[in-house]
């Protein structure tokens, strides 16, 4: 998964290098070399052999980008073969490569409901996941994305893509560990771009979860990855987020803010800036500047590449006059712009990293006004009516956790709770691979999201985590285990248990 900020162009091309793999296995699997090829193959009436068909398809997807021919053809296979999975997958792929996005998501869900034993399958699943999550349908690209994790658990894109859904979901822990359980498994050098992202919504779970010094570590360290990386918007929302308005005003309110796209722009010994497009409404626009300008100057000073006049915006304050010498045609022109400001430009209230944050802390200020007014059952199920809406994390179960003793009579723990925790208990001593302690794993934890105050179902949780070898999901469930139990006599067994399996995961 390339970049999650970008749009249809970004998931198309994010897909490149596992639609490249899941090709290339599927060409040693089937026929590789003895299919051949006819000049208009949608145009023969003979039957078509599903193998080399499926060969042909992959040569015009992949190598020919000839996606109008691969539908046409792939319409024809899956007309006459309607239960042979290649056939709906290379026309899914070729409908997504060409745009034609609702064409597609049938044709990938053709694919998963003939669950072939191919990497196709999984595949299929994370496009659909990423097709919802670039929709904003996080509970449907969850789905998908769950499903391409339970049939290969390693599939880093797969858990990426879930990591950023949880993430705009509120569900900060369950977006946290699979961060941590991904980090791990990537190359630094090879698997650059997905480090990165890694960083960046590490740095917004953290916020999430109120570790705000996290949080701000991490963008450094995405920073350090990708130096192309501008930090300074997250940077903007950690700080809104978190309340923080003297940084907020120290980081961006004398930030200056001009309203265009630009590119380094070279002829001959000529550097410039080429203005490739001026935003509407924007201090560029009303200024005069105009698509395909170069600027030269900037009060004087020569502009010899895009980095220059970022840095000349940012460092003037809002409001400033900028004095821009550019060159239209054969023409140079003057002309005097006042710059805007950086931080209006922001929608912070519905800024996606931060929504789900700033939705929950509303619902946090009505039920702190319950317990300061006595009221604990009403705050805490203020706090359950939040984890059900914006997601459960572990702020909130802590919460819980402090209420819980304090209502009279307590809260009984439901029914459908009991029952998680026994699949999860059923699932972990049947548990014969990875695969088994994963379903354990996702019981337990929809027993926590019913009932989050029984601790019990985090020292479970732990243990299953642990045998998982994820050691760090582990130590950090041990410790909502012992908030949920403070007078627990083997506090300090647990405690050290922790700091083994924090041990453990930093020497991996």
């Amino acid at each position: 998964m390339t970049d999650f900020r970008l749009g249809s162009k970004g998931l198309k091309s994010s897909m490149r290098i596992s639609l490249r793999i899941v090709g290339a296995l599927f060409l040693l699997i089937l026929l590789a070399g003895c299919a051949t090829f006819p000049e208009n193959p949608g145009e023969t009436s003979v039957p078509l052999n599903p193998g080399k068909t499926a060969n042909i398809l992959y040569q015009l997807v992949e190598k020919k980008n000839q996606y109008s021919q691969a539908i046409e053809l792939a319409t024809r296979l899956t007309a006459q073969n309607p239960s042979y999975p290649p056939g709906w997958y290379w026309l899914a792929v070729a409908y997504h490569q060409e745009n034609k996005i609702d064409q597609a998501i049938p044709a990938f869900k053709k694919v998963t409901e003939l669950r072939p034993n191919t990497a196709q399958f999984e595949s299929s699943g994370v496009f659909l996941g990423k097709i919802y999550y670039f929709r904003k349908d996080y509970a449907e690209a969850l789905r998908w994305f769950d499903l391409a994790l339970g049939k290969k658990p390693d599939f880093s894109e797969a858990r990426l893509g879930r990591a950023y859904t949880y993430l705009f979901l509120g569900r900060y822990d369950e977006s946290l560990e699979d961060l941590q359980v991904l980090a791990p498994r990537l190359n630094p050098v090879q698997n650059q771009n997905q480090m990165f992202e890694v960083m960046r919504a590490k740095a917004f779970a953290h916020l999430g979860l109120g570790e705000i010094d996290k949080a701000l570590s991490s963008v450094q360290k995405a920073r350090e990855i990708q130096n192309t990386y501008d930090p300074w918007e997250d940077l903007a929302l950690i700080y809104y987020a978190s309340g923080d308005t003297k940084k907020l005003d120290e980081h961006g309110g004398k930030t200056g803010y001009l309203g265009i796209i630009d590119r380094n722009y070279r002829a001959g010994s000529s550097k410039a800036v080429e203005i490739t497009q001026v935003l509407k409404g924007t201090p560029a626009e009303k200024g005069g500047l105009q698509k395909g300008d170069l600027i030269l100057q900037m009060d004087g000073v020569p502009m010899e590449d895009i980095h220059a006049v970022l840095q000349k915006i940012r460092s003037t304050p809002p409001g400033t006059g900028v004095l821009f010498l550019v060159g239209r045609g054969k023409e140079k022109k003057e002309m005097t712009i006042t710059l805007g400001s950086k931080l209006k430009q922001i929608d912070f209230e519905s800024h996606r990293f931060i929504a789900p944050l700033l939705a929950k802390k509303k619902i946090y200020q009505k039920a702190e006004q319950a317990e300061r007014n006595g009221d604990f059952r009403k705050a805490f199920r203020l706090y359950l009516e939040t984890s059900a809406q914006q997601g459960m994390d572990s702020d909130i179960k802590k919460r819980v956790m402090k209420l819980y003793p304090r209502i009279d009579p307590p809260p009984a723990i439901p029914e459908e709770a009991r029952k998680r925790a026994v699949f999860g208990m059923t699932a972990a001593k049947e548990a014969k691979n990875p695969k088994g302690l994963d379903r354990a794993i996702e019981e337990y934890r929809k027993a926590i999201q019913l009932a989050p105050w029984w601790a019990d179902l985090y020292y479970n949780l732990a243990m299953v985590q642990e045998q998982r070898s994820h050691f760090r999901q582990a130590a950090e469930t041990f410790k909502l285990y012992l908030a949920a139990s403070p007078g627990d006599p083997q506090a300090q067994l647990i405690q050290n248990k922790i700091y083994e399996l924090e041990y453990k995961a930093e020497k991996r």
